[in-house]
């Protein structure tokens, strides 16, 4: 019997997949799109199960008998129980490795958009205000440079790793912040206990994955310490930062600035709390769309196919 793969939603990658390079004889099965409640009647037969997002989790699973791969097409993989794969021998894959230029690009373009107040700056050339200067230039607001600040980055896996590098280019002094409630002593000069680096920190940028640990791993507590001059990025998961804290934050000139790619609920609906902020010029909000450049997309999709035939090719034999 061949096997039966199904891509549950391949629109959840805005760049096309080329199915024609799936080489081994098996069933493809695709939509563009699924429901969460359609999940189990479309993925039931299913050999391979190609996901990003949707959950798959005992209940799904165990109702999928053939099952015996489950390629997940992000880095990210707790919308699926690992728990109950391994105990079936289930193989679950992830995409490794893809999104850590391009997502450390992103980060570094919002600093500087922040630091160097580009959108109000661009919004004064809207409003005429650089026509109507006296002078050749129009100096409105504060202009700081990245180089000599302090960067303290929250997680040292390849993205943090890549934002370090890109920040020590700029000149910036970049350290890494050692994990919350812990007495971790590396020896490393590049890393500091988790208050210290969030005190020193002129800006703060979250790179690790979003656990019971990490969840609301910055909250109130957190922006009292910060200087009142720091800006905060997040480009890794929502719920690493506490919304209603962060929003108080802002309101109040706890800290200077903040720019976000991701939010705790995606696609952030018209009624999050985070519209009080949204708009200001110190707040940048981004659609999860840093890790779309077509580089990225394109080695996703390679690894993705690469991944399908590695197990086809075992799988017919």
């Amino acid at each position: 019997m061949s096997a039966r793969v199904v891509f549950l939603e391949i629109n959840s990658l805005p760049k096309e997949i080329p199915l024609a390079n799936i080489t081994a004889n098996c069933t493809l099965l695709t939509y563009s799109n699924t429901q969460q409640s359609e999940v189990l009647e479309r993925a039931k037969n299913a050999t391979i199960i190609v996901v990003n997002k949707l959950i798959l989790d005992q209940s799904i699973l165990s109702s999928c008998p053939d099952l015996k791969m489950i390629a997940v097409s992000a880095t990210g993989m707790s919308n699926v129980d690992i728990e109950y794969c391994q105990r079936n021998n289930i193989l679950v894959t992830n995409i490794v490795g893809y999104a850590q230029q391009t997502v450390a690009e992103h980060t570094l373009m919002m600093m500087l958009a922040l630091q160097r107040n580009l959108l109000s700056y661009r919004q004064d050339v809207n409003d005429g205000k650089w026509s109507k200067s006296p002078y050749f230039f129009y100096g409105g607001h504060e202009i700081i440079d990245l180089y000599g600040l302090s960067l303290g980055i929250v997680g040292s896996g390849a993205i943090g790793q890549k934002v370090f590098d890109l920040a020590k280019a700029f000149g910036m002094k970049a350290y890494f912040i050692a994990r919350k409630n812990t007495q971790e002593k590396t020896g490393n000069s590049k890393k500091l206990p988790f208050e210290q680096g969030l005190k020193q920190a002129d800006i703060i940028s979250i790179h690790c994955p979003l656990t019971n640990e990490t969840e609301n791993l910055i909250a109130q507590k957190e922006f009292a310490m910060m200087k009142n001059t720091a800006l905060i990025i997040n480009t890794a998961r929502g719920g690493i930062i506490n919304e209603m804290a962060l929003i108080e934050a802002i309101q109040e000139k706890q800290i200077k600035g903040v720019a976000l790619d991701v939010v705790t609920h995606e696609p952030m609906p018209a009624d999050h709390p985070l519209h009080a902020i949204s708009s200001l010029d110190n707040v940048i909000i981004t659609p999860h769309c840093a890790w779309l450049s077509d580089g990225s997309l394109e080695t996703l999709i390679h690894q993705l196919i690469y991944k399908i035939n590695h197990f086809l090719s075992a799988y017919s034999t």
